[in-house]
C-alpha cells in the first residue's frame, strides 16, 4: 500500500511556556487522524519563500489545512472589526497560496474550522468576521475548551444529500463541536454549501468540479472514530490523495505527449483594461519573438480604476476565460488593477499559467538612496493584498508615497499624450510626492510608461523611474520555460488583436503607441456573476 504525502501548514506560537520563544507547530489531533486514515503527515514551515512553497508543494498528496487565529483583514480587503482575534499573516500567505494551487490543479484538499475559511477566502468568498456582533440572531458557536471538552456536541448539523460530505460520513445529520467566532458569510463561486446549523450558520462546502475540496466548520479530529461528524472523512480524503499519487506517477502515454506538444504551439494571451498593457505587450514581442501573442483590450470597461474589486474580478475572469478557450498557453495580466483585484482567483480557475503584474516595490526600495520612493497608481491597486504585502515584505525602513492620478488613463487612452492638460495633470499629481524628497517613482499601471517622457521632465534628472513591463516580460519567459511550453526559436510570432470596444478606435492607437499597422476583432465580454471580494475567517484550535 502507498502512502500519500499530506502537507499541514504550522503556526506560530510564542506563549509564555515556550519561554518567548518562537515555535512554529501543529494540533497533534490533526496528525493522528492523517496517520490513523492511512496518510504521512508532513508539517510544513511558513518561511517559505514562493519557490520553496510550490517545491514542496508539487511533493504532496493532499493539503489539509487546520484551526487557528483570524485572518488578517487585508487578505479580504476590510478593515479590521473590533472583534478580530489574533492574526497570523505569515500563516494566512503560506494557506491561501496552498490553497488555491490545490484548487487549480485538483489536489485533495481538506479544510478545517479555520481552514475552511481560508479555502472560501482562497476561493473567492466572504465571510463574518465576528458572528455574535454580525448576526446577533446565530447560535453560540464559540464554546471554549477551558469550559467544554473538545468533543462535546454543541449543535446538529443538516447534510446536502448527495453531496460528497453526506457521501463520505454515510449521514445528512451530525451533532458537532463547535470552537469559532467566525464562519463563512457567502460561499465562494464554485463552491456549494453542502452542510448547515439550525441557525443557518454555513458549516460545510464543497467543490463539485474537482475531485476532493471539502470544508467543515466543526473539529472531526476532535470527534471518536465513529462519530457521525467524523466517520469516514479522513479516510476518504487519504483515499482520495492516494489517487493522486497514482495518477502523478502514472507513465506518460503518447496522447499526454501529444496534447502537451499542441499546448506548447498555442499562444500568449495578454489583457488590460485599454491600450495600457500594450507597453507589456512589446516588451513580450521583443523579447519572446517567435512567440505568437493573443491581445485583449477591454475598452469597453476602460477605466478599471474606479470600479468596485468584485467587477474587476468578474471582467478579467471573463476574458481570461475567452482567451483560454482560444488556446491560450499561458495569461499575463498586463493590468497592475485586475491583477490586484483578481490575480489569485484567475490562478485557482483556470488550467495555465498566470503571470500578473505588480508595483515595482522591490526594485524601488533597493534603488532608493533618500529610502523615500513614490507609486502612482489606481485606487484599487492602493486597497488590494497585493499592495500590502509588497509594502511589508520589501519597504520595511523605506517611506512610500502613494498617489492616485484620477482621469490619467483616460487621458492616454483618447491620445492626449503629449497635451498641455496631460502635463498639468501629471504635475498635479507628482508634486505632493517630489515635494515629499521621493528619488524612486514607480509607474503602477501598465498605461503610465506611454507618458513616462513628461513624467521624467516633471520629476527631473535625480529621480529614477521604474516601468514593472520588462520584468514582467522575463517572468513571462521564466515561466515559458519552466513548464516547457516555449515555441520553435525559428518561428516568427504574430499578434492579434481583439477589443470589446470600437475596433478602429484600438487600431489606431495600435499604430500610434506601437507603431504597426494591425486588424482587430470585437469581442464581447459580459462579466462572470461573481461575489464581493470581502471575507475573514477563524476558527480556534
Amino acid at each position: 500500500m502507498s502512502y500519500p504525502l499530506i502537507g499541514i501548514p504550522c503556526y506560530n506560537d510564542s506563549s509564555v511556556r515556550w519561554n518567548g520563544s518562537l515555535i512554529q507547530a501543529q494540533g497533534r489531533a490533526y496528525i493522528e487522524a492523517v496517520v490513523t486514515a492511512g496518510g504521512i503527515p508532513l508539517l510544513l514551515p511558513l518561511n517559505l519563500s514562493e519557490a520553496m512553497l510550490k517545491a514542496i508543494y508539487d511533493s504532496l498528496d493532499g493539503i489539509l489545512l487546520a484551526g487557528g487565529e483570524d485572518l488578517a483583514p487585508a487578505t479580504y480587503g476590510e478593515m479590521p472589526h473590533e472583534k478580530l482575534g489574533e492574526v497570523d499573516e505569515e500563516r494566512d500567505r503560506v494557506e491561501l497560496e496552498l490553497a488555491r494551487l490545490a484548487l487549480s490543479d485538483g489536489k485533495p484538499l481538506l479544510g478545517i474550522c479555520r481552514g475552511i475559511q481560508v479555502l472560501n477566502v482562497a476561493a473567492g468568498g466572504t465571510l463574518y468576521q465576528d458572528l455574535a456582533a454580525q448576526r446577533p440572531d446565530a447560535l453560540h458557536h464559540s464554546l471554549p475548551v477551558a469550559d467544554y471538552p473538545r468533543d462535546y456536541l454543541a449543535h446538529q448539523v443538516d447534510i446536502t444529500p448527495d453531496s460528497l460530505l453526506a457521501k463520505t460520513l454515510g449521514v445528512i445529520t451530525a451533532a458537532v463541536n463547535s470552537r469559532h467566532h467566525q464562519a463563512i458569510r457567502t460561499a465562494a463561486p464554485g463552491m456549494v454549501v453542502v452542510a448547515r446549523a439550525p441557525d443557518g450558520t454555513i458549516e460545510g462546502i464543497e467543490s463539485p468540479t474537482h475531485p476532493f475540496a471539502i470544508g467543515v466548520q466543526w473539529h472531526p479530529e476532535n470527534l471518536a472514530a465513529n462519530a457521525d461528524g467524523r466517520r469516514g472523512l479522513f479516510e476518504a480524503f487519504i483515499a482520495a490523495a492516494r489517487t493522486w499519487r497514482h495518477k502523478s506517477y502514472a507513465p506518460v502515454t503518447t496522447k499526454d505527449t501529444q496534447q502537451v506538444a499542441h499546448k506548447r504551439y498555442g499562444p500568449i494571451g495578454v489583457f488590460d483594461s485599454g491600450i495600457g498593457g500594450l507597453s507589456v505587450l512589446r516588451e513580450i514581442t521583443r523579447l519572446l519573438p517567435h512567440e505568437d501573442v493573443l491581445y485583449f483590450a477591454d475598452s469597453a470597461h476602460c477605466p478599471y480604476g474606479p470600479r468596485p474589486l468584485a467587477e474587476v474580478q468578474a471582467l478579467a475572469t471573463a476574458i481570461t476565460a475567452f482567451l483560454v478557450e482560444q488556446g491560450a498557453k499561458l495569461i499575463v495580466v498586463a493590468c497592475n488593477t485586475a491583477s490586484a483585484a483578481a490575480l489569485h482567483h484567475l490562478r485557482a480557475n483556470f488550467p495555465v499559467p498566470i503571470v500578473g503584474m505588480e508595483p515595482a516595490v522591490k526594485p524601488a526600495a533597493e534603488r532608493t538612496n533618500a529610502r523615500k520612493i513614490g507609486v502612482l497608481a489606481t485606487q484599487v491597486t492602493f486597497q488590494s493584498e497585493l499592495f500590502a504585502r509588497l509594502l511589508e515584505r520589501f519597504a520595511v525602513g523605506v517611506d512610500v508615497y502613494t498617489q492616485v492620478c484620477p482621469g490619467l488613463v483616460e487621458r492616454i487612452e483618447a491620445g492626449q499624450l503629449h497635451d498641455p492638460q496631460t502635463e498639468d495633470l501629471l504635475r498635479r499629481c507628482l508634486t505632493p510626492m517630489l515635494d515629499a524628497g521621493v528619488d524612486t517613482l514607480v509607474l503602477g499601471c501598465t498605461h503610465y510608461p506611454f507618458v513616462r517622457d513628461s513624467i521624467e521632465r516633471i520629476a527631473g534628472s535625480n529621480v529614477e523611474v521604474i516601468d514593472p513591463a520588462p520584468a514582467v516580460a522575463r517572468q513571462t519567459a521564466r515561466v515559458l520555460e519552466r513548464e516547457g511550453l516555449v515555441n520553435d526559436l525559428h518561428y516568427c510570432g504574430q499578434v492579434t488583436f481583439y477589443t470589446s470596444g470600437e475596433a478602429v478606435t484600438l487600431a489606431v492607437q495600435i499604430e500610434q503607441l506601437l507603431g504597426i499597422r494591425a486588424p482587430v476583432r470585437t469581442q464581447t465580454i459580459v462579466p462572470f456573476p461573481l461575489s464581493p471580494l470581502r471575507g475573514a475567517g477563524r476558527g480556534r484550535r
